[in-house]
């Protein structure tokens, strides 16, 4: 499916040090295209509040995967162990801009070392170990796509979230077990907490925020189970931790999920699809407009799922998930006060890819959302169908 290139084919300008390293170090340049047309309604009818009923129709991008390109390479330098890194840039389809904020490889861009004895070490900035193993195995019917419907939505430690200054470790597979382990010395302010939320500040100091995950898995034929720890330390608001349970079997004619999701002091919300006005939807009518932290809330969520192959060509998927928030009743790290106590969020979400070839497939997926954000009242009805090409 990817192309093995030399580094000269994508920066001609540096041929001759590309030529050089050639015969000892392999670059593939991948990367993926992703673009649909979506449609959006959301209803609020806050307490005491306006009520509002807005729809809109547009352009999305990234729907199934995230827009990317990128560069990886492996280096033999003997005894079994390899030099390995990647760098991988997201963008905007729709507009040509970067995302992740506008960085030049905002999604990856780490070097490391592997051996099949004793297993892979990395650095620099990319998903979460965690988000790594569960999106590389059978963890969400949804694969951790179609926006609010997948199962990220709850999971947010696992949620394509990425952190900077990562010192990364993934073991080789025994009997089918996996164990992986990262640390970030600052995650970065802008993956979700506010400008308040420092560690290490004080007087001459620099602010930072610290964070590490724990992650285990067992594949065996057709069962898998993973288990996940995730912590974010916040000085000023307390520590950001999530569990989270996974599992999934596959009778052939179809595999079955189930998860178990438990916060503390975690994150709560997340964008809408991301259509043309998407913006506008989720930051003047969605509330929260995205992931925030709030301050003694304990979450509980669960998920549940099927998918199942038609034919060579066609999936089907489903999922239902459902959320409830619990605990004091403080403010978060903006201020704003926590109302979703109590309240239940449940999402519904069905959908199907149909493979074109080897690299281009069809999808389709619409859902409904009950309670979006844990704020009662707060409803949203999403449905798309777009193309997905994979170079």
């Amino acid at each position: 499916m990817k192309k093995t290139l030399l580094a000269a084919a994508l920066f001609a300008g540096f041929a001759g040090f590309a030529g050089a390293a050639q015969a000892e170090t392999q670059v593939t340049l991948y990367g993926i295209l992703d673009s649909g047309i979506q449609y959006t309604n959301v209803k609020a009818s806050p307490a005491g509040g306006t009520s509002t009923n807005y729809s809109a129709v547009g352009l999305a991008n990234g729907v199934q995967s995230g827009n990317r390109w990128g560069m990886k390479g492996t280096e033999d330098i003997g005894g079994g162990t390899s030099v390995v890194f990647q760098l991988e840039s997201g963008f905007n389809l729709d507009q040509g801009t970067s995302n992740q904020g506008s960085r030049l490889f905002g999604r990856r861009a780490f070097l490391g070392m592997q051996n099949a004895s004793w297993g892979m070490f990395r650095v620099g900035r990319g998903p979460t170990i965690a988000t790594d193993m569960f999106q590389g195995a059978p963890s969400d019917p949804m694969g951790y796509a179609f926006g609010p419907l997948n199962f990220g939505t709850v999971a947010t430690s696992v949620n394509t979230y990425r952190t900077d200054n990562e010192i990364g470790y993934m073991s080789p597979v025994f009997a089918g077990f996996q164990v992986g382990a990262g640390y970030s010395f600052n995650v970065d302010k802008a993956n979700g907490y506010s400008s308040a939320t420092t560690m290490g500040g004080g007087a001459g100091g620099t602010a930072r925020t610290p964070g590490f995950d724990l992650t285990a898995t067992y594949t065996n034929g057709p069962l898998f189970a993973g288990v996940t720890y995730g912590q974010t330390n916040v000085l000023t608001q307390g520590a950001v931790r999530q569990m989270v349970l996974d599992a999934s079997y596959d009778f052939q004619v179809v595999r079955v999920f189930g998860a178990y999701v438990r916060g503390w002091n975690g994150l709560v919300g997340a964008g809408s699809y991301g259509a043309t006005d998407g913006a506008s939807v989720a930051s003047t009518i969605l509330t929260p407009s995205q992931n925030v932290y709030y301050q003694g809330m304990k979450q509980n969520a669960f998920m549940l799922g099927v998918s199942a192959p038609i034919g060579a060509a066609t999936s089907v998927f489903a999922t239902f998930q459902h959320q409830t928030l619990g605990g004091a009743n403080k403010t978060n790290s903006v201020g704003s006060s926590y109302v979703g106590a109590g309240a239940a969020q449940n999402t519904f979400g069905v959908g199907a890819t149909y493979s074109l070839s080897k690299r281009t497939n069809l999808y389709a997926a619409a859902g409904y959302i009950d309670g979006y954000g844990n704020i009662s009242g707060q409803k949203e009805t999403v449905g798309v169908v777009g193309m997905r090409h994979q170079f």
